[in-house]
């Protein structure tokens, strides 16, 4: 009996980092399917990616669908998340049929895709101890769920995004072709990444500065690597009617996608760092990482990269409305970097036990409290939800496919409709609307969909005239146009 807990215990001290390993993997797993596929709540952007990558597979129109053979105008503007997604999920449809649980398996797999790299670039850089630390904050951060679960650009352009900081120091002429084709695909995912692209060049003319010497070769096969899948995201978005005023309102909607007052928004926004938990949260693995900085005086390569995207994202996101999401592609990135960051401050301090423990203690705070916010969010309407989806079955089954639907401004429940005779009102923001405008010229769909959002529709008396309420779920309500 001792002899065998003996063989345990040093089986144990001398797997323990592998046993750790093995542990956190099966949470991330089962964190990764649980409320599958509710979970988080389908909404509006995502709705609008499912509807493109719908259009795709069954119609073969790159295009969001307003209504039968009718689709978005203006799609440089609609689509903001591009095919590295919108294909493998249009594929997935193609392959096991169109439904929401298909499109999250594709993320699913891009998740754990961004969690292995995350693991291999930090033990890369840093080693396996800081590599498993950060692994442990990762997993048990909440917004990587919320975000990297829905069908969005944000992780699947990081793991292109990673793939090339894996290669980034190589000098061998097709690892550095490979580097830019990681690059241009994820700078295709979203207009975001783009600002990696800038990131890069930074990072290549620091170290060229650095070195004295200028590579044009290797400047040459970066730039042809990442040229071919950042000019087939150019043609994805190209307006078919390409004039004068189509360019202002690309612009002009860049710019400016929610037409806020952007001096208002900086005060509030930077006022959210020092007030909110999640900023706060970003400011404290931030300000270590540029302490670690200040005290070690040198970069890696990787680190010029993701610094210059850190600083330009939170540029931008200042600007914004003030919603999380804007900043969360810099915030996942800092959990790359915080570990190490930790350990270089830590091993500065006097006392011996600080130089120890302090890291692991701090680190194991950390996963503490963001556990605990995890596991009080998990199961919020925001995080899990089944309503729509349930909402779309019973009106599949109610209604025959030649009624007209009309869906006002909620393109994640018109996803779930499997009518062919489905249209969609979506007022985006001033700069976007799309969808046939019915009511104003007297015509009624025979079915309307009204949500959140959309509820000044209900103070319109012809509306109120013409409908009656059949059906109520959560916040969405289904009307039936009176005889």
């Amino acid at each position: 009996m001792l002899s065998t807990l003996f063989k345990i215990k040093n089986f144990i001290i001398n797997n323990y980092l592998k046993i750790i390993l093995v542990g956190l993997c099966s949470l991330f797993v089962f964190l990764l399917f649980y409320g599958f596929p509710d979970s988080p709540s389908p909404w509006f952007d995502e709705g609008i990616n499912l509807g493109i990558a719908r259009s795709f597979a069954e119609k073969g129109v790159y295009n969001m669908a307003v209504g039968p053979n009718q689709y978005v105008n203006e799609k440089q503007l609609m689509i903001t998340t591009n095919y590295p997604l919108l294909l493998p999920v249009s594929l997935a449809f193609k392959l096991l049929g169109t439904g929401f649980w298909q499109a999250k398996i594709i993320m699913i797999s891009y998740l754990l895709l961004f969690v292995f790299l995350v693991f291999r670039l930090v033990k890369k850089n840093y080693g396996e101890k800081q590599a498993l630390m950060s692994l442990a904050l990762l997993i048990v951060f909440l917004p990587l769920y919320g975000n990297g679960k829905s069908v969005l650009g944000e992780i699947p352009g990081l793991v292109f995004i990673l793939s090339g900081l894996l290669f980034l120091d190589k000098e061998k002429k097709w690892l550095v072709l490979l580097t830019g084709l990681f690059f241009g695909l994820g700078a295709s995912t979203k207009p975001l990444y783009l600002l990696f692209v800038l990131s890069l060049l930074v990072c290549e003319v620091f170290f060229a500065a650095k070195q004295k010497k200028i590579n044009f070769s290797r400047w040459l096969f970066l730039f042809l690597g990442g040229f071919l899948p950042l000019l087939i995201w150019l043609l994805t978005i190209i307006p078919s009617k390409l004039d004068p005023a189509s360019l202002y309102n690309f612009f002009v909607y860049y710019r400016n996608p929610y037409s806020v007052d952007v001096g208002v928004a900086i005060n509030k926004n930077l006022i959210r760092f020092f007030t909110e938990s999640t900023p706060v949260h970003f400011l404290l693995l931030f300000v270590a990482f540029v302490a670690s900085k200040i005290i070690e005086r040198r970069f890696k390569k990787m680190e010029i990269v993701l610094l210059f995207f850190i600083l330009l994202d939170l540029f931008f996101y200042v600007k914004t409305a003030g919603w999380y999401r804007y900043f969360f592609p810099a915030h996942v990135l800092l959990f790359i970097l915080f570990p190490h960051s930790l350990l270089v401050i830590t091993d500065k301090i006097k006392n011996k036990y600080i130089r120890k423990y302090g890291a692991v203690l701090i680190i194991g705070l950390l996963f503490f409290v963001q556990s605990f916010n995890l596991l009080s969010n998990f199961n919020s309407k925001l995080y899990y939800n089944p309503q729509p989806r349930r909402l779309g079955e019973v009106i599949n089954k109610m209604i025959s496919a030649n009624k007209d639907i009309l869906v006002v401004h909620n393109p994640a429940l018109a996803f779930f409709i499997k009518s062919d005779n489905v249209w969609q009102y979506l007022a985006i923001n001033p700069y976007l609307t799309s969808g046939k405008e019915w009511f104003t010229d007297g015509s009624f769909p025979d079915y309307l969909v009204i949500g959140p959002g959309s509820e000044m529709l209900l103070k319109d008396e012809k509306v109120l005239k013409a409908y009656r309420l059949i059906l109520e779920e959560g916040k969405l309500s289904l009307f039936k146009k009176r005889p």
